[in-house]
């Protein structure tokens, strides 16, 4: 009976599927460009950004197209790139990219993971061209676009743009009077059309000339066996309107076929995969933690680190680098008079600080799997259930014989992006600052304004975390966590799903063995993790690797000096 009511609901989706294309707008889905044989949407954390793209990159053989999105404007933390070919402008690469280009055979001789193994990249006899989005949206969207109760959309990249259709006069780039398709639109350069609320299409740039290795390079881990040669680089610029730094609604992206929303040209449709930094039941929301993944799974390690503005030192010695151990880290980032708010009450200084070394937090929203992992980390001691401080909070203190209101400032971010830029703006502003993001991240500034913490004696700059997490030494984790928006619409999981969900627990793309040689630093297969956990903060199961049984280091590396 179970089968032949499995069969029916097979063929009904099969029908479907005949009737209208997998991947239409019509139902949800971003259609995929002209001349691709297929794609896939993987959204939500943004912790986890860095792991779903080089992951992605590992299953393509050579990459022919990558688009990413900037954000542009006098206020923008400029990183290590000019995009827009105008060095007097600041922009900064956004965490919303389209990669093109042609799959490994799994069967293939010379698979990079082992022809016709479990453990091979790519798919099954591929055919042409196809295409990944990879977005990062924030742990609550990944969870809320592919779970099993009324999934909602996402923002995607989209260079089809706002109505969502490829070959039209709204497609990025295209000027007033171009021919989409022919002299403008998916594969061009162009100024776009209208400016604010009120422009047609948002331009393209062909990355300031930087390659499409590079505009990747600062995030991913870049495989070793996926070719770039001949790849084309495309920036869609978006303008900071409202002059915050930020990009407005990104995350969500703009409703198909609306105007645009304030500056973002990212559009709003369905993920086929969704990714959380951790499961469901570990958020303290209970409409998240209520949320359960379709087709769900837990992939693997997701590393996270804590970072501080380069201007805070160690107390006693001024080229050393701040060390925090549990309880330090649980004060700084409570808020109030019985919370640490001064860097001298946790062994920091910040010589000459703007607001009299006053601690400032650069923390996350509510939604986060990056805050999650954070507070079940460091505040279990008290249940997992403190929360940080969410506002600016005043303490009494006594500085030099005077009483002295220090304003603690908090500033709390949609995604990890954003806490980079407020470590950034803060140290702009000599003031102190403290956050928390995936342990990939790292300064993209010249010189760096922001460094890694040692934390219980590990610091991130001078040891694997990888490593020490799996060998028991770094705690700061949490097991990234997905589903399938695909699942709830009754739709087969397609060879692009399977392979983008089985790399995620697939050791050899992550463990810098060659030929892959993805030295990924803040994401680790369960497969590989000697001391395993299906929550943050449960129970471990002992899973030891006898092949790398004598690899675990017996101690953490020293830490670095303050840069």
């Amino acid at each position: 009976m179970l089968d032949q009511l499995r069969n029916q609901v097979l063929a009904a989706a099969a029908a479907v599927l005949v009737a209208a294309p997998a991947f239409a707008i019509t139902n949800g889905y971003s259609d995929k460009p002209p001349g691709t044989t297929d794609q896939y949407a993987s959204g939500g954390c943004s912790g986890c950004f860095e792991a779903r793209l080089t992951e992605a990159l590992a299953d393509f053989k050579t990459v022919t197209k990558v688009y990413r999105q900037v954000v542009r404007g006098a206020n923008v933390s400029d990183d290590a790139l000019d995009l827009d070919a105008n060095a007097a402008t600041k922009d900064r690469l956004q965490d919303f990219v389209l990669i093109e280009g042609t799959m490994w055979d799994k069967a293939e001789a010379g698979n990079p993971g082992g022809a016709g193994t479990p453990t091979a990249v790519g798919i099954a006899t591929p055919v042409g061209l196809y295409v990944a989005r990879i977005s990062s949206n924030g742990s609550a969207r990944g969870i809320n676009c592919s779970k099993t109760v009324a999934p909602t959309n996402i923002g995607f990249i989209g260079p089809e743009g706002k109505d969502g259709i490829w070959n039209t006069a709204d497609d990025a780039g295209c000027p007033a009077g171009g021919t989409p398709g022919v002299n403008c639109g998916y594969g061009f350069t162009g100024v776009g059309q209208g400016a604010g609320l009120a422009r047609i299409s948002a331009p393209v740039t062909d990355c300031g000339g930087n390659s499409a290795h590079d505009i990747l390079a600062l995030d991913a881990v870049i495989p070793a066996t996926t070719s770039f040669v001949g790849a084309q680089a495309f920036c869609i610029i978006d303008d900071d309107q409202n002059a915050d730094g930020l990009l407005a609604h990104a995350n969500d992206g703009t409703t198909i076929g609306s105007a645009f929303l304030l500056e973002d040209s990212t559009i709003k449709v369905n993920c086929n995969v969704g990714f959380a930094d951790l499961p469901t039941t570990d958020f303290s929301d209970p409409a998240l933690n209520s949320s359960v993944f379709a087709d769900g799974a837990v992939f693997g390690a997701q590393i996270m680190k804590l970072a501080v503005t380069k201007n805070v030192r160690a107390e006693t010695d001024a080229t050393k680098k701040i060390r925090l151990n549990d309880p330090q880290i649980e004060a700084l980032f409570r808020a109030g008079n019985n919370s640490a708010c001064h860097w001298r009450e946790v062994g920091g200084d910040v010589p000459g600080s703007a607001n009299n070394e006053a601690v400032t937090l650069c923390g996350r929203t509510a939604g986060s799997g990056t805050k999650e992992i954070q507070r079940l980390t460091w505040f279990r001691n008290a249940g997992g259930d403190q929360t940080e401080s969410a506002a600016n909070s005043v303490c009494a203190r006594t500085i030099g014989g005077v009483a002295t209101a220090l304003t603690k400032e908090v500033t709390l971010g949609a995604t990890t992006q954003e806490v980079v830029e407020c470590l950034e703006g803060r140290f702009t502003a000599n003031k102190g600052a403290i956050g928390y993001l995936d342990a990939a991240r790292h300064p993209d500034t010249i010189p760096p304004k922001w460094y890694d913490v040692p934390v219980e004696g590990v610091d991130p700059e001078t040891n694997d975390l990888k490593d020490l997490a799996r060998c028991g030494h770094y705690r700061f984790w949490g097991p990234l966590s997905g589903g399938r928006r695909t699942a709830v619409d009754l739709i087969p999981i397609s060879a692009l799903e399977q392979a983008h969900r089985d790399g995620l627990k697939n050791i050899k793309i992550f463990n810098n063995v060659a030929p892959i040689n993805a030295d990924f630093p803040s994401y680790l297969p369960l497969s590989g993790v000697n001391f395993t956990k299906s929550t943050t903060d449960g129970s471990y199961s002992l899973n030891p690797i006898p092949a790398e049984a004598d690899t675990c280091p017996p101690f953490p590396n020293a830490p670095a000096n303050a840069p």
